[in-house]
């Protein structure tokens, strides 16, 4: 093992130890609230294949299979982790959550695509298992998962091969793949995505206002009390006039903190967008409480007219009954 490579494992191991430090300490300021979120279980994940990918950092050179497939593991994830953290951004944040949306937007139809890949999948294995990519359950699972994100890939299972068991049935079920799988769901789950990312284009500025908000919070949580009636800011002094330096524009234009320069707007137009969200809110439920207020006139009017006739009925048996007695 070389100098150079025993220094890096020696860095990632203290690096690492330091960092499993923080989540410990944030679980014991946070309580329940750490294990809501799904972030601290990738910091884990992470945390821990790199520290089973480096251990011993004097062993040797050589790794074992286990351990490279950890580094891959804590790789995939630092990257994954990275891009939930360019989530409080102003100018990336959106379109993480449009990311995060449509994943989850995936995970509610994915029974329903594992059930349609099950049934085909199976129904390749045992008409086509001749051929190569359907010989076994497996690799005809996922050559259907191929399959459906359109590379059918006709000539290599059909027109190649020189026989094909039951041929009839075989062609009438990949008609039927072709017609279920790469058009109708796909296309469902794109107009699904198409859908979540119009609801998010529309409360953009809201959900981004949400997350520095909610980053704001936790960052607070876990700092201590005496550190934070230190770093309190009882005053502070705006000069919007003043000419900003390099080093200002060059920040403001990465973390867009003071404008959306993706879109073309500055703050200004953010707030413009909020208050006009705000207003058609406050016209909608003005529109409703006009409603409210009309079905009450009606209930209200219908009350007075049936005490007005029970009131009537009342008096016209008072009457009769005097009658009857010889009263009146």
């Amino acid at each position: 093992m070389t100098r150079i490579s025993l220094s890096w494992e020696t860095y990632i191991t203290v690096f690492n130890s330091f960092s499993i430090i923080r989540e410990l300490l944030q679980l014991y300021q946070l309580r329940l609230k750490y294990f809501l979120d799904a972030a601290n279980y990738m910091d884990w994940a992470i945390n821990l294949s790199a520290l089973f990918y480096v251990l011993p950092p004097a062993g040797c050179p050589c790794k074992s299979p286990h351990q490279m497939e950890a580094a891959a593991v804590c790789l995939f994830l630092g990257w994954l982790n990275l891009v939930l953290y360019l989530r409080r951004l102003s100018t990336y944040g959106r379109f993480v959550v449009m990311l995060m949306t449509m994943f989850q937007t995936l995970l509610k139809v994915l029974i329903l695509f594992i059930l349609f890949i099950l049934a085909f999948g199976v129904s390749f294995y045992i008409l086509m298992g001749n051929i190569t990519s359907y010989s076994t359950l497996p690799r005809s699972l996922m050559k259907t998962f191929i399959m459906t994100l359109g590379e059918l890939n006709f000539e290599a299972s059909f027109v190649t091969q020189e026989d094909i068991g039951y041929s009839v049935l075989s062609y009438g079920i990949f008609i039927l793949f072709a017609l279920v799988m790469p058009i109708i769901l796909m296309n469902m789950l794109i107009g699904l995505a198409v859908g979540d990312i119009d609801n998010i284009q529309k409360n953009a500025v809201m959900d981004r206002y949400r997350v520095q908000v909610e980053l704001l919070l936790a960052l607070e949580e876990s700092l201590p009390k005496w550190l934070l009636r230190r770093l309190k800011v009882k005053e502070h002094t705006e000069y919007p006039n003043h000419k900003k330096s390099i080093w200002t524009k060059m920040w403001m234009i990465f973390c867009d903190l003071g404008r959306a320069h993706g879109d073309g707007f500055d703050q200004s137009d953010q707030v413009s967008v909020t208050l006009s969200q705000l207003k058609d809110r406050v016209d909608e439920q003005d529109i409703r409480s006009k409603e409210m207020e009309r079905i009450l006139n009606e209930q209200l009017e219908v009350l007075n007219e049936l005490n007005r006739r029970l009131r009537g009925n009342e008096e016209g048996t008072g009457r009769r009954i005097m009658n009857w007695f010889g009263l009146q």
